[in-house]
């Protein structure tokens, strides 16, 4: 209910406000220019910097017969604390978005540098099996040809 949701752990809210916000705002506004978050181009752009000024590139393994993609920011502040260990915040996009448009929209960026932690935006695999669109996989119903997490 939600009642419920007020008396969540306020480390929750960040994560339970970004998914509201990302199945509301299906677009990547950059520059002024409205783009589609879940195309080609977007979602699988080999660096953060070219579309959102993120200093971030992708990085990628192969894993279960398919390929993992993800962008990690680490902050200027966080590498001014040396080798002092520093927290660090998994963004995960919603259905049908990609982690670049997460990476512009929610503001770990800047919370990042401002707090001194690290971000990692992980790319969440195409949905063959119904529409085509990012998704997590989580089972066989869902996500990536009926793969399931081991």
């Amino acid at each position: 209910t939600m009642h419920a949701l007020f008396e969540c752990p306020a480390i929750f809210l960040p994560l339970i406000i970004t998914w509201f916000f990302s199945i509301l705002t299906p677009q990547l506004l950059v520059e002024g220019r409205v783009i589609r978050p879940n195309t080609k181009q977007v979602c699988n752009s080999p660096s953060l910097h070219d579309i959102t000024g993120i200093p971030a590139d992708q990085k990628c393994i192969k894993y279960a017969g398919m390929t993992r993609c993800w962008y990690t920011y680490i902050s200027e502040s966080a590498k001014a604390s040396g080798d002092k260990a520093v927290p660090l915040v998994f963004d995960l996009h919603g259905y049908n978005l990609c982690a670049v448009y997460n990476s512009n929209f929610t503001g770990w960026a800047r919370a990042a540098e401002e707090r001194g932690f690290a971000v990692v935006w992980p790319q969440g695999n195409m949905n063959l099996d119904l529409t085509n669109e990012p998704c997590w996989s989580y089972g066989p119903c869902c996500c990536g040809l009926g793969e399931s997490i081991s």
